[in-house]
């Protein structure tokens, strides 16, 4: 199961030292590891790009979930 304590954690701050401390303090929490992005916008690049990448995956399932409905078998080899 994907918990808090098991993703890699991206971090940032408004100025290196910030991002320093901020990504310390993750470090100290998040036992998956944590990676200092260079800034705060290419952190949320990244945070964006997840939940993308997580809402397209939940909408193919959801896609796949209909084919039970026609009575056809996802699992049936082509």
């Amino acid at each position: 199961m994907h918990t808090v304590d098991k993703i890699l954690k991206v971090t940032a701050g408004s100025t290196p030292e910030i991002g320093k401390k901020v990504d310390a303090l993750y470090a100290s929490i998040i036992t998956a590891g944590t990676h200092l992005a260079p800034t705060i916008k290419v952190a949320e690049a990244a945070k964006v790009i997840e939940n993308s990448q997580r809402d397209i995956n939940i909408a193919f399932v959801n896609e796949l979930a209909k084919y039970s409905t026609l009575w056809i078998s996802i699992r049936m080899p082509f």
